[in-house]
């Protein structure tokens, strides 16, 4: 019997986690960053314990046809999870209507890769974490940033073979980031990105970790 996606949380209706449509959102749990301001902290260690079924998410999504135009698979880090594929499938094959958006770190380029060429991605999230010389501080793990780079080529070339829609975004924490981190990580997805680099500001939720307090980056 094949294992079920993980889904540890359901956001039926989201206007803003999906460019320019009307979605539905689930977070798959577990992690393998632990990044300090992350709004979703309970996911980072939560493999393998789903709290809502795959069946809840397929059904809501049936019910709502015609008024949902998105799915977004968010978490922790969906594409650590084997069953996402198969869950995809199961999207794929039953709502066709349905565009399909992944959020990601960019660390699994071959996976990420794998999705995109099975047809089972519309749009594709990637967190730019910070400046090369302060990822490993910002993502709270050693990180090899020529996955990130792997994952970024990947987008790119997703553009022009599948017509993939991608954006690249990051999270700006005044104590984490620097105006000079910004250019940095321009230089790093090219130049050409920045009219898809999303600049958003940290704010506080009940979801961070609560041993630190962080600021909002003042620009």
């Amino acid at each position: 019997m094949n294992k079920p996606l993980n889904i540890q949380g359901l956001i039926k209706l989201t206007t803003v986690d999906y460019p320019n449509r009307l979605a539905a959102i689930i977070f798959v749990g577990g992690c393998n960053f632990a990044c300090p301001y992350c709004h979703n902290h309970s996911l980072i260690d939560a493999f393998n314990h789903p709290k809502i079924s795959e069946e809840a998410v397929l059904e809501l999504l049936n019910a709502r046809k015609g008024i949902l135009e998105g799915l977004v698979i968010s978490g922790g880090e969906a594409i650590l999870d084997s069953a996402l594929p198969q869950f995809l499938h199961k999207v794929r094959g039953g709502l066709s209507n349905i565009k399909i958006k992944l959020d990601t770190n960019g660390t699994n380029p071959k996976k990420l890769e794998e999705l995109i060429k099975n047809r089972l991605l519309d749009f594709v999230a990637m967190d730019i974490k910070n400046s090369p010389a302060k990822y490993d501080l910002t993502a709270g793990a050693r990180v090899d940033l020529n996955l990130i780079k792997q994952s970024i080529s990947v987008l790119k070339q997703a553009k022009k073979d599948y017509g993939i829609k991608y954006q690249f975004r990051t999270t700006l924490v005044k104590e984490y980031h620097q105006k000079s981190d910004i250019e940095e990580m321009i230089k790093l997805i090219g130049e050409e990105e920045r009219a898809r680099f999303v600049l958003q500001k940290y704010k506080h939720s009940d979801g961070v970790n609560k041993k630190i307090a962080l600021s909002e980056f003042i620009v």
